[in-house]
């Protein structure tokens, strides 16, 4: 049972894989760049991918193709939120690609409309927007709570505020 100190905690867990400087054969669990972040006194070294919505950002249903800008962008901090129950949400893309992610149930995924859905308020009607070499979106199929707590980091990006996070699917960065 989660007591209601955790119900505004607010993350992934921390197996989740980001994407650093160095694409996408530079992989690393957002655990793993906590971990790093705050042993370093050189905090500008790490960069992770992001997406401007600013930047050209529309979703052409007819090309079914999403135009927007991903760059890599400072971390401005990196932390862990605290424990909570979290839930795993799953996307299958136009190709029948599945992408996966798990996290606390209020966190933000980034549709492809360029807004923020809380996890537990996604419907099969939503797509998230999706950085791949050959995909741009990938629609919301189901979710599934687990009764496991566990350990939710985030990460403040510089700008942009989001990030690239498992198998290629954009959430909202978090500044402390």
């Amino acid at each position: 049972m989660v007591n209601n100190s955790c119900k505004n905690i607010c993350g992934v867990v921390g197996d989740t894989q980001i994407v650093t400087l160095g694409g996408l054969t530079s992989l690393i669990t957002i655990k793993q760049l906590y971990e790093e972040y705050k042993l370093t006194e050189d905090k500008r070294r790490n960069e992770i991918l992001s997406y401007d919505i600013q930047k050209n950002s529309r979703y052409d249903f007819i090309q079914r193709s999403f135009s927007g800008t991903y760059e890599f962008k400072p971390i401005l901090n990196c932390f862990y939120q605290g424990d909570n129950i979290t839930v795993s949400l799953f996307f299958e893309s136009e190709h029948r690609l599945s992408y996966s992610i798990e996290c606390s149930s209020n966190y933000p995924i980034l549709t492809i409309n360029t807004k923020y859905i809380r996890a537990d308020r996604l419907t099969i009607k939503d797509h998230c927007c999706l950085y791949s070499e050959c995909e741009f979106s990938a629609k919301f199929v189901k979710i599934e709570k687990h009764n496991i707590i566990k350990k939710l980091y985030s990460i403040g990006i510089k700008d942009n505020n989001n990030f690239i996070a498992e198998g290629g699917i954009v959430v909202k960065g978090y500044h402390k």
